[in-house]
C-alpha cells in the first residue's frame, strides 16, 4: 500500500494533500466483505455508474 499512496502523491500531489487526511478513517468506514456493497467503498460506487467502463 505504501507504494501505491507514493506513486498517488508523486502524479497528484494537490489530490493526495487534500485527502490523505481522511484516508484512514475513509478506509475504515469502506471495509466490506467481497461481494457485498458498501457505499462507502469507491469501487462499489464506481460499479453503480452506468456510464464508467466496466473493469476487465
Amino acid at each position: 500500500m505504501i507504494g501505491v499512496e507514493d506513486e498517488i502523491a508523486a502524479l497528484f500531489p494537490e489530490v493526495h494533500n487534500k485527502l490523505f487526511p481522511q484516508w484512514i478513517t475513509t478506509v475504515a468506514k469502506a471495509s466490506h466483505e467481497p461481494g457485498d456493497y458498501n457505499p462507502h467503498c469507491g469501487i462499489c460506487r464506481g460499479a453503480q455508474q452506468p456510464d464508467l467502463p466496466k473493469a476487465a
